[in-house]
């Protein structure tokens, strides 16, 4: 991956900091978290990852005993002359493998498929920048992925007049009435059409449930 990652962006305006490459058997000497010691090695290197391989990279990593992340994205994509999108789980920084090595692990690491044998190491600030962008993308992925599943529900699971229970969002443990699915093409998913208390309401799916 060269010998350098100024172009590497966690977030647009944050390159990672004080990143420099590593050498062979080379760690950080205030590296506290040790196998000896019962705990386990920090995220503290970067490596590179043959484009469209990063997620068999990762697990053939954590195979070898190795934590490593990626990170997954979902996106939306429309393709040929489907009426909606489709989900797709992507990198979240192509090519870019986050590992925690130790003494051991580094040279097991080197011998990985699809994974550059040149590693950079993690400075303090580059790890805490991780951290943080670590944190953003799982919280969106959790966020599309509740888009995910809601798409992938059964549309014929109530009946119209069916009682149903309200179990998430503003409107939980109340008690409802179904009246239909409503879909739009502008929308991922489609939204549950119910009557609460005289009000007709469209909720996300997966906060509804059959009642009783």
């Amino acid at each position: 991956m060269g010998r350098a990652t100024q172009g590497l962006y966690l977030n647009p305006g944050q390159p990672l900091r004080a990143v420099r490459p590593a050498r062979r058997g080379a760690f950080p000497a205030s590296r506290l978290h040790q196998e000896g010691q019962g705990m386990t090695t920090p995220i503290n290197y970067l490596g590179y990852a043959k484009t469209g391989h990063e997620f068999a990279v990762c697990e053939d990593l954590e195979e070898q005993g190795i934590s490593a992340w990626a990170g997954r994205v979902i996106r939306w994509k429309r393709a040929g002359k489907k009426r909606r999108p489709e989900p797709h789980e992507e990198p979240a920084l192509p090519n870019y493998i986050f590992m925690a090595l130790d003494d051991r692990s580094f040279h097991a690491a080197l011998g990985t498929r699809f994974l550059a044998s040149t590693f950079v190491l993690l400075g303090p600030g580059d790890r805490r920048d991780l951290s943080k962008f670590q944190n953003i993308v799982e919280r969106e992925y959790e966020k599309q992925d509740r888009i995910r599943r809601n798409a992938e529900l059964p549309k014929a699971e109530f009946s119209p007049g069916q009682e149903i229970e309200i179990i998430g969002g503003p409107f939980a443990e109340k008690i409802g009435t179904f009246r239909r699915i409503v879909e739009r093409s502008n929308q991922l998913f489609p939204k549950l059409e119910a009557e609460i208390e005289g009000i007709r309401l469209q909720l996300d799916p997966l906060d509804v449930r059959r009642f009783g």
